[in-house]
């Protein structure tokens, strides 16, 4: 009993304190995006706070097995088998309950996905529309400029076309990467990879709030991630090496998440479209492709799991490592 409370402490504080970080990352990363040089900054903004509550909780959610799951790799003294269960209980039962109070929360926050365009400041020179302009004045969306003209071929030259630009009407859109100011954006544009791990974690969550949205059944057969996920508690005696057993709980973490990105994605729309004139029983697997997919992985390493602990030969040097 002693165990299931202390587990249970650890993942609540690991909760709480993972969802205060990410919500001052989310709101950190949104003043950032969202600043526009000239302009001043604001240092604590508690609507933008929520949101990023709201945002960060489900794929903390995601992450939280793995660490715990490595924990118990680290520290083999502990009662593995109620510490397990625990884990799986509290996921599960945060997972299913309270991703669909983050969703139903998010709604009332119509800020949350969208980023607005910010008006730029005067008296800076920034390249738009693939031009290099000198801001004299803004007036909502309409400038006083002059357009320095961007020619590749007079890239030798000194003289360039320069046009006196009054008020012209231009919106200012975000970049790519959510930078209003594309001086701010030059300077902190973070890396593709970077990138794009954010935005898949970003497009897994829209999935989720939309499976949510949709029903309790398809929320149920979306939240098949998550058991899949809670299945590689099964490999924390994949070996005898510790180290061999914490890499393939985080490499096979990684690969249910990379299948299910993938799959919310329509990057397994090729496969899924050939099983339409084979019947319908393989009908009925496409409409369910994602909750099949992730209850036979968890079948499979339920087994391989099984398997490694039956079979598996005891290294006394190796698990000290």
């Amino acid at each position: 009993m002693k165990t299931v409370f202390l587990e249970t402490f650890e993942f609540l504080l690991i909760c709480v304190c993972g969802t205060i970080f990410g919500g001052l990352l989310f709101m950190l990363y949104n003043e950032i995006t969202a600043y526009v040089i000239g302009s001043q900054m604001s240092y604590f903004l508690p609507d933008v706070f929520i949101d990023g509550i709201l945002i960060c909780f489900p794929p903390l959610l995601f992450f939280l097995p793995m660490f715990r799951l490595l924990s118990l790799v680290r520290h083999k003294t502990k009662k593995r088998l109620p510490t397990l269960a625990t884990i799986c209980v509290l996921s599960l039962a945060f997972w299913i309950f309270l991703v669909p109070v983050c969703e139903k929360a998010a709604h009332a926050w119509n800020s949350l996905f969208e980023k607005p365009p910010s008006e730029l400041t005067e008296g800076y020179f920034r390249k738009l529309d693939s031009d290099t302009y000198y801001l004299s004045a803004v007036r909502n969306k309409y400038i006083d400029a002059l357009k320095f003209e961007n020619d590749d071929a007079m890239k030798n030259q000194v003289e360039r076309k320069v046009e006196l630009v009054k008020d012209r009407r231009m919106v200012f859109e975000r970049d790519e990467y959510g930078f209003s100011d594309p001086l701010v954006g030059a300077v902190l544009q973070p890396s593709k990879i970077f990138a794009a791990f954010f935005q898949g974690l970003y497009s897994m969550e829209k999935s989720a709030f939309s499976a949510c949205a949709s029903g309790i059944k398809n929320w149920l057969l979306f939240s098949s991630i998550m058991v899949a996920l809670l299945s590689v508690g099964a490999l924390i005696n994949a070996s005898s090496w510790r180290l061999v057993s914490a890499f393939w709980i985080l490499f096979t973490t990684i690969l249910i998440i990379a299948l299910n990105f993938l799959y919310m994605n329509f990057y397994f729309a090729p496969l899924t479209s050939q099983l339409d004139n084979m019947g319908n029983f393989f009908v009925l697997i496409k409409n369910n492709f994602q909750f099949i997919m992730n209850c036979v992985i968890a079948a499979i390493l339920l087994i391989a799991g099984t398997l490694c602990t039956i079979f598996g030969k005891k290294n006394s040097g190796g698990d000290a490592l």
